[in-house]
């Protein structure tokens, strides 16, 4: 049986990824969040410690038991400091690197399309996350480890359901903008939001493995077929009533730079302190709503490869996301019949 050492199992990519995974023996690194499963076997550590923080007989053993190394841990809060999200994104890589190392495996590395600069971001600045998941690929690039490199966009829900472990910024964005509550926002109404549903990752990371594959460096991403957010809105605003029972007045688009300038320093200390601090966090998310050019993929020539079925349009992922968010947050009306794909 092929063993794995996965990092981030309790994450929304790492969970449906080990879902999908029931013909390996699985050694999940955990700190808080527990894991189990009849597959798996979760080991107490910490990627930002050396040797993850087990001890030196530990690490040995584990190095002599594994075939591969899958890491799709990391810090995704855009507010800590960027010396704490260097050590757990680019120490903790290095860190992991080692362990392939001294277990003489490949890697896989879960990046970010968001780390690459040859597509900008609606005129935002990299930020910390950013910064570092970039600097983390280049020291994958370096290493010498067999690896393979995937940069996944913002991932949400399952595609058919809208399942998820947890809530991202995706969704808080998505909930302001349904229950009326994002008057304006720093994006053009042309830009691209680019979203891949966490099953379509799992499923193409899961047969990528499965075939053995220990090189290369791939886009899990829409591409050319993601969505603008004129579209997207309008979406909302269409159903926004029948899912929240409100009606959704149309947000206002403002350049980044001349909300920036002009509205933030108005707008958000009029506001309450907790409003201020949930539209500080959606505002953090508003630049994955500004790509200007769309990002390469990957996806349609890995789904053909991989015999996986093809790539979901986003409108009915979009449905199905919104869908189980309303659910999960008791709004009534219509919610529990199916959205129109």
């Amino acid at each position: 049986m092929t063993a794995i050492f996965v990092t981030g199992a309790t994450g929304v990519v790492g969970q449906a990824l080990i879902a999908r995974l029931p013909w390996a023996q699985l050694y999940c690194l955990v700190r808080r969040t527990p894991v189990s499963g009849r597959n798996i076997q979760p080991i107490a550590g910490d990627i930002s410690l050396p040797r993850l923080g087990l001890t030196r007989s530990e690490y040995v053993e584990l190095a002599g038991r594994i075939n591969l190394v899958v890491h799709a841990a990391a810090i995704t809060d855009f507010e800590q400091p960027q010396d704490t999200i260097n050590q757990t994104n680019v120490e903790g890589t290095q860190n992991i690197i080692e362990l392939a190392c001294t277990a003489s495996v490949p890697l896989y590395y879960i990046g970010t399309a968001f780390s690459e600069t040859r597509t900008s971001i609606g005129g935002f600045d990299a930020n910390s996350y950013e910064i570092s998941k970039r600097a983390a690929e280049q020291v994958v690039r370096s290493s010498g480890v067999p690896h393979v490199i995937l940069r996944p966009s913002v991932v949400v829900g399952d595609s058919r359901t809208g399942a998820i472990s947890r809530f991202q910024g995706f969704h808080l964005v998505m909930g302001l903008l349904l229950r009326g509550l994002l008057p304006m926002a720093p994006a053009a109404p042309s830009s691209y939001i680019d979203f891949v549903p966490q099953d379509l990752v799992a499923r193409i990371i899961a047969g990528l493995i499965e075939r053995g594959d220990t090189h290369g460096e791939h886009w899990l991403t829409l591409g050319d077929s993601a969505i603008t957010l004129q579209q997207l809105v309008e979406w909302c605003l269409e159903h926004a009533t029948r899912l929240t029972g409100r009606t959704v007045a149309r947000p206002r688009a403002f350049s980044p730079d001349a909300f920036e300038r002009l509205i933030r320093p108005v707008f958000l200390p009029a506001l309450p302190p907790h409003l201020r601090q949930l539209f500080d966090r959606a505002l953090h998310m508003a630049r994955y709503f500004n790509i200007d050019q769309a990002f390469p993929s990957s996806v349609p020539r890995l789904c053909a490869e991989l015999n996986i079925e093809k790539l979901p349009q986003p409108q009915p992922t979009l449905a199905r996301n919104i869908e189980y968010w309303a659910r999960r947050n008791d709004f009534g009306g219509e919610v529990a019949q199916a959205l129109p794909a």
